[in-house]
């Protein structure tokens, strides 16, 4: 993982996290597929947010966040 990827995931896990009972928050490991592949989903979906912007510099954790969301909300 590398570290835009790390600090994505920080950012966006406390996000996802913020204000939610403890029973609530976001467990990763109750997903069907392996983290290894939902990394390769979110990276995907980033990638064809950023592709659909014209690759417009600046937005990469905006991209990385709302593909997270996207693929999370599919797969959980």
């Amino acid at each position: 993982m590398n570290s835009l990827e790390q600090n994505v995931t920080k950012r966006s896990a406390s996000k996802a996290n913020a204000g939610l009972k403890p029973s609530m928050k976001a467990n990763h490991s109750i997903c069907k597929i392996p983290e290894n592949e939902r990394r390769k989903l979110i990276a995907i979906s980033a990638y064809l947010l950023a592709q659909k912007r014209g690759f417009v510099p600046g937005h990469e954790v905006e991209d990385w966040l709302a593909a997270e969301e996207a693929i999370d909300h599919c797969i959980f």
